[in-house]
């Protein structure tokens, strides 16, 4: 199968022949235009896409990066909810109010989280790469990106530009479930 360079490459290569689509959208649904800086994280949420599948490999570069990234988040959130929280559970030890001590607490769980999920995800060319999971995927990226925009503008323009962020994000990881059967097929015969 395809790795990671090649599905990535494949992504960044093909997405150009991915706005005529983008464009027919905005004509038939009468979206707002597609600004540049939308165009740009179409263009980055494709080529993420386009390895997104492989998130259930354990030595993809998509899952470790993956692991990493939701370590970050859980500390970051961890940290701020318990150094809110400690001197509320634990009033008289101000030693685990210390900054430090909040942050390793962050940190290790932020780890423990991580690897949970790391080893909870289902099997290679499981339930990621199935034909339902790239609408799925674009769902989850569009709906998130519409949370994001709508604080900072119009909702028109907010669901315009969700919409063109997980039909990018759909297309891309479409390319690699597509890319795999090509392989597939080629390996078969």
């Amino acid at each position: 199968m395809p790795n990671f360079k090649v599905h990535v490459i494949s992504g960044i290569l093909v997405f150009p022949l991915t706005i005529p689509l983008l464009n027919l959208l905005r004509h038939v649904f009468q979206l707002v235009d597609i600004t540049d800086r939308i165009l740009i994280l179409s263009f980055i949420f494709f080529a993420l896409g386009s390895d997104a599948p492989d998130l259930d490999h354990k030595n993809a570069y998509m899952h470790r990066v993956a692991k990493v990234i939701i370590w970050m988040i859980a500390t970051v959130y961890l940290y701020y909810s318990l150094k809110e929280r400690i001197p509320l559970w634990f009033p008289r030890l101000k030693m685990l109010q210390n900054e430090i001590i909040i942050f390793y607490i962050s940190i290790l769980t932020g780890l423990l989280f991580s690897s949970f999920l790391s080893a909870i995800t289902p099997p290679h060319r499981g339930p990621f790469h199935s034909f339902i999971a790239p609408i799925v995927f674009g769902l989850i990226v569009g709906v998130l990106f519409y949370l994001l925009e709508i604080k900072n503008t119009r909702p028109q323009v907010a669901i315009s530009n969700a919409i063109y962020i997980g039909i990018s994000s759909l297309m891309g990881y479409a390319l690699h479930l597509i890319m795999d059967c090509i392989q597939s097929f080629r390996n078969k015969y």
